[in-house]
């Protein structure tokens, strides 16, 4: 039911695909998220599904006597997650995917709140899946997310490191490379 009402509320905001004959898309599909800007900030709202399990004793029959047992139940539940940018840490683009969006048309695009194509690994999405957008619409680029530290296994509940590399990998005069900032292939 959740998944009719969501698609029901995000359709206006979605244009039907061109041609679906075309070449398949590459990389990951992007997440269908709801944002605004509000007070100098974009509020952007992911929805999960999560799936819980629950422990059911129940009784059963074996061989003539009662045997009583735990079961466990897969439930579904709905998690909302909401998120606060600035311009300087999100990227926006329109249904071209050509040109990054700035601050005051991403602004005037997401003043009231409506569905917004999301690439959370800090890669442009494919043309393909750009094709979903209406004319103004806006796909959003965050950064990858950096990697949690692990917990120390010897359980001080000190985070544990990876060991630094003793040697540069690069030449001294080789600069650092730029992120990939291309549609993936």
């Amino acid at each position: 039911m959740l998944h009719l009402l969501l698609a029901t509320a995000l359709a206006p905001n979605l244009a039907p695909i061109d041609d679906p004959k075309k070449e398949a898309p590459r990389g990951l599909p992007p997440i269908v998220a709801s944002a605004r800007y509000e007070k100098g900030e974009f509020i952007l709202t992911q929805t999960f599904q999560v799936t819980t399990y629950r422990a059911v004793e129940v009784t059963i029959e074996t061989g003539g006597k009662p045997e009583r047992r735990t079961e466990y139940v897969p439930e579904l539940k709905v998690e909302v997650r909401r998120s606060t940018w600035k311009y300087r840490d999100l990227q926006g683009y329109g249904r071209d995917g050509g040109e990054m969006l700035d601050e005051k048309t991403l602004c005037k695009r997401l003043a009231k709140e409506r569905a917004v194509l999301l690439s959370v690994d800090g890669k442009l999405i494919d043309p393909f899946y750009l094709k979903m957008l209406t004319e103004d619409g806006v796909a959003l680029v965050l950064p990858p997310k950096k990697a949690e530290p692990k917990p120390d296994p010897n359980g001080k509940g000190e985070p544990r490191t990876e060991p630094k590399p003793e040697s540069n990998p690069r030449p001294s005069g080789e600069p650092k490379p730029k992120p990939d900032n291309k549609p993936r292939s």
